[in-house]
């Protein structure tokens, strides 16, 4: 997986599949923190950004990372 390089002309979007398990997941850590898994979700599912988080969100996200993976449709294919 590639990280979003700033400004880069144009990247290959993955289409994945929001589930339950990173709704319900998301909604468990703290809501100050919330907002930037949820991002980082959306990033690596669609861009395959790799987040660079700090305990415990390194832990949270490397506990879905699979997930998103699983539900990966390449486009183009």
């Amino acid at each position: 997986r590639r990280r979003l390089q700033l400004g880069a002309v144009a990247m290959a979007e993955t289409k994945f599949t929001w589930s339950p398990r990173l709704t319900a997941t998301a909604a468990k850590v703290p809501e100050e923190q919330r907002g930037a898994l949820l991002w980082a979700l959306a990033q690596y599912g669609t861009h395959g950004v790799e987040p660079e988080f700090d305990y415990p969100l390194n832990a949270v996200f490397e506990s879905l990372r699979g997930e998103i993976r699983r539900s990966e449709v390449r486009k183009n294919g």
